[in-house]
């Protein structure tokens, strides 16, 4: 059957060359005695076994997801994550990484190697050996003698741990400091050899084998330099896996002693991370190291500097709980000072994740498996308002210098595409203290009008919409929503039956502005959104697949209110679809413009291009007020009028009254 579909999906060039595979996905996909797709076999299998015929949803199958109705999207699944990394994902809402790893990332690419692809001196400490490295068997060392009888030798350490130099006592040097060898050879040399100047440096390094095993990319033996550490070892291990554990790890000797290590003493300040670090001793010939499973883990997001899932010490180092301080301080601090909100999620006695907000900072709740979630009170600096939307240059203005929405806004700070029949301003209800939207009329704004330019307090923000928004409200996920009464995401698409069609989890919608728009649409099933005028003649309409836009996904509710504000062009119009209006003079939001009504038509390069009713656009200078409806690079001197379908050459100066 998979080889059919194959031979009809594709075209007849291509079908000979695509047969086989076909064929090998066939076997595959479908085992003798088994119904569905195995686990493993990827989406790429699932689409090519069950190809979806025209106008029919696939059926339900193992691995797919129903998207929730009006659930936040999860964090997509990302397969370089580990299981313990996206259950905090999921939990928080926002991807989390544990802390630490990205160390060992550019070493773990090539954990698939073949061991010893990675040579150990890639990791050797690259600088001067100080007069404090010990020597032992298989180092070599250069002695140079300068003066009547000169010489110059290289002379390894032997395996009983002697330096035997010609001319000179063997010398006991295994054990013993490079300093302390140096000063021995130069006084041997001066009584063998008088006035000549020695000189004695290390020449060659030896090398040490140490035993690697545990969550390690790559477990088995080493070969490193006597200057390698612990760090050095892991790396040439291909680095700990994110099961594996940072701060349990342990160093066992030759005579079988155990020492435990806190790799976070070398990634935060109070450990060097050096050998001369007691908290991270050097590796001698024949240590093993043990990295065992990842420990108790909590997590912090939000608005701090290093968001991450950090592994609590052991129960013999540290707390089995931290504060909110400690946590905080752990991941740097808040991205900026200021008042804070704390939340903890974390698991009640139910069993289930709880939010409660934080009020004892100081107060050790943070266990195995709690996270907290770090919030700014208030983000909007006092003392400004905002412009945001399809603005040049967004962002805050002080308040001082643009009191009223004249000065806040002007013609030369909108880009091209600038909708200005319509915007949003979003200002603080003196009464309930609550954040609340506002239409306002844009065009009259900048006409001057001193109605339409009211006062601003102190954190309002202009948002302006552009093209895309427009054009957005009436895509066909927005005329879905309101077909379906405000089902939801899961209502996209859906069938005559009213079922949500299933969707893969990879390819799950991301638009929140539509989830905010289908609660809008349920709480008020009776009104403008769900059963106006303009939301029942929007049904008939076929809507194109967009994109969301960034602004309405930046702010969720403003696609709702926009389309409680917009009106339906529907007929004489190269595009119907529904738009927002704004101010005194603007049509009824929901209402449904020239349906059966008499009309003239603007097209081409003006600034609101659409149908006006003819009864208030009887003339010319109506339809067109001046330049200031002409779109950017609009040539005033000629135009078109089309009267009964017969092209009526018009001359003239848009910038007069016509």
């Amino acid at each position: 059957m998979l080889a059919a579909a194959c031979r009809r999906t594709v075209r007849p060039a291509l079908a000979a060359m695509l047969m086989l595979s076909c064929v090998l996905i066939t076997g595959v996909a479908a085992a003798p005695g088994r119904t569905g797709v195995p686990a493993g076999t990827g989406p790429l299998v699932r689409a090519v076994a069950h190809p979806p015929r025209p106008g029919l949803k696939p059926a339900a199958e193992p691995g797919m997801v129903r998207p929730p109705a009006l659930d936040p999207d999860p964090v997509p699944a990302d397969p370089s994550r580990s299981p313990l990394e996206d259950a905090f994902s999921r939990r928080s809402g926002t991807p989390l990484t544990l802390h630490g790893y990205g160390l060992f990332d550019a070493v773990a690419a090539t954990a698939g190697a073949a061991r010893g692809a990675v040579p150990a001196s890639a990791y050797a400490p690259i600088g001067r050996i100080g007069d404090d490295y010990e020597l032992g068997p298989g180092d070599v060392v250069r002695l140079v003698v300068r003066g009547p009888d000169g010489t110059s030798q290289r002379v390894q350490v032997d395996r009983h741990g002697m330096l035997v130099v010609e001319g000179l006592a063997p010398l006991l040097a295994a054990g013993r400091s490079l300093g302390e060898v140096r000063a021995a050879l130069a006084a041997q040399a001066s009584l063998a050899w008088r006035h000549a100047r020695v000189y004695v440096a290390l020449d060659a390094v030896r090398r040490i084998g140490v035993l690697v095993v545990g969550e390690v990319a790559r477990p088995g033996p080493v070969q490193l330099t006597a200057l390698s550490g612990v760090l050095e070892a892991l790396f040439a291990a291909g680095g700990p896996l994110r099961t594996g554990s940072l701060r349990r790890v342990r160093l066992i000797d030759r005579l079988g002693g155990v020492r435990g290590l806190d790799l976070y003493r070398l990634l935060h300040p109070g450990g060097t991370g050096g050998t001369d670090d007691p908290a991270i001793p050097p590796l001698r010939d024949g240590d093993r190291l043990v990295v065992p499973v990842i420990g108790p883990t909590v997590a912090i997001a939000g608005a701090v500097k290093r968001p991450a899932i950090y592994e609590l010490a052991p129960r013999d180092e540290g707390p089995a709980a931290l504060d909110a301080a400690t946590l905080l301080a752990l991941a740097g601090g808040p991205l900026w000072p200021g008042r804070v909100e704390l939340l903890r999620i974390g698991p009640d006695q139910g069993g289930g994740d709880r939010l409660t907000e934080v009020t004892a900072p100081d107060r050790p709740l943070f266990g195995d498996g709690a996270i907290l979630v770090v919030r700014p009170r208030d983000d909007r600096p006092v003392g400004a308002v905002g412009l945001l939307g399809h603005v040049r240059h967004p962002g805050p203005r002080p308040h001082a210098r643009a009191d009223r929405l004249g000065a806040l806004v002007g013609p030369e700070d909108l880009r091209p595409g600038a909708y200005r029949p319509f915007a949003v301003l979003e200002t603080t209800d003196r009464t309930t203290g609550g954040r609340r939207p506002v239409a306002i009329d844009l065009g009259a704004v900048l006409a001057g009008d001193p109605v339409a330019a009211r006062p601003l307090a102190d954190g309002d923000r202009l948002i302006v919409l552009g093209e895309t928004e427009v054009r957005f409200l009436t895509a066909a996920a927005v005329l879905e929503r309101l077909r379906r009464g405000g089902a939801g995401p899961a209502a996209a698409g859906a069938d005559r039956t009213g079922r949500a069609p299933v969707v893969p989890a990879a390819q799950a919608p991301r638009c929140h502005s539509l989830d905010a728009l289908a609660q809008a649409v349920s709480d008020d099933p009776t009104g403008p959104l769900a059963a106006g005028p303009a939301a029942q003649a929007a049904r008939r309409l076929d809507g194109r697949d967009l994109p969301c836009p960034v602004l309405f996904e930046r702010h969720p509710s403003l696609l709702a209110f926009t389309l409680a504000h917009a009106v339906l062009r529907h007929r004489a119009v190269p595009e119907p679809g529904l738009v927002p209006v704004a101010g005194a003079r603007a049509p009824r939001p929901g209402a449904v413009l020239d349906v059966g009504v008499p009309a003239v038509r603007l097209v081409g390069a003006a600034r609101t291009p659409g149908t006006r009713p003819l009864s208030t656009h009887r003339r010319l200078s109506a339809l067109l007020p001046g330049t200031v409806a002409l779109a950017d690079g609009a040539y005033p001197l000629f135009a078109v009028v089309a009267v009964g379908g017969r092209p009526v050459w018009h001359r003239g100066d848009w910038g007069e009254k016509q």
